[in-house]
């Protein structure tokens, strides 16, 4: 009688340790997909255009105190700098030229409170939505590489 007892409270020893694995092996799986640990990296190189000048044209700029709108200018940027604003704008056909009819041309947004994540793709995926500067608050090594 005493042995089948501590079969049964074997056998239910067992099965609590494996479902506690699984949950585990689970739980952490998740976690690393919520870090971007899963995420593949993206390869910039093939959005990036190398260009030392680029023209964007016929845009409308937001004014210094983000007051009004400064209409249809052309925006010249060489080596990274904006060196010319103004309208029509004239350069040699060795620029990129972007079309900037009925969009807006803003500074870069700053978040001062962010939390990256493991991903690389991180600081790549706020930029593209016009975030320049960021404050990460944990402080990592990781968001260094």
């Amino acid at each position: 009688m005493k042995q089948l007892w501590f079969r049964k409270l074997l056998y239910a020893a067992m099965i609590f340790l494996v479902f506690f694995i699984g949950v585990f092996i689970w739980a952490d799986n998740e976690l690393d997909t919520v870090l971007g640990k899963s995420t593949e990296v993206i390869n910039i190189s093939s959005i990036v255009k190398p260009s030392t000048t680029i023209q964007i044209k016929n845009t409308n700029i937001l004014s210094e105190d983000c007051t009004y709108f400064i209409k249809n200018q052309d925006v010249i940027i060489k080596n990274g700098k904006i060196i010319n604003l103004g309208e029509n704008q004239l350069l040699d056909n060795s620029s990129t030229i972007i079309d900037g009819t009925n969009k807006y041309l803003i500074p870069g947004l700053i978040d001062s409170h962010v939390h990256l994540k493991e991903s690389k793709n991180d600081l790549f995926l706020y930029l593209v939505n016009g975030i320049t500067s960021v404050r990460e608050m944990a402080g990592r090594p990781i968001t260094l590489e």
